[in-house]
């Protein structure tokens, strides 16, 4: 029953295994891909602490102007 599965799969999809070049080829794309995750996620990461920086200074902001329109008063 399994060895006709995998005949059935073979005549299909081909191989089921890599052949060394379609190893290396997948390799590098998958190396290509993880530098690319890498670096995104980096500048998310930034842009996450911008973020965060501006919603403080906003709050800060927002408390000390009430505090100035009452002393305008």
């Amino acid at each position: 029953m399994m060895t006709e599965k995998e005949q059935q799969y073979i005549l299909q999809k081909g191989s089921k295994y890599m052949k060394r070049d379609e190893f290396w080829d997948f390799a590098m794309k998958l190396r290509e891909k993880n530098k690319k995750y890498k670096v995104m996620k980096k500048e998310l990461g930034e842009i996450w602490a911008e973020l965060n920086i501006l919603s403080r200074t906003e709050a800060i902001l927002t408390s000390r102007a009430g505090d100035i329109d009452d002393f305008l008063k």
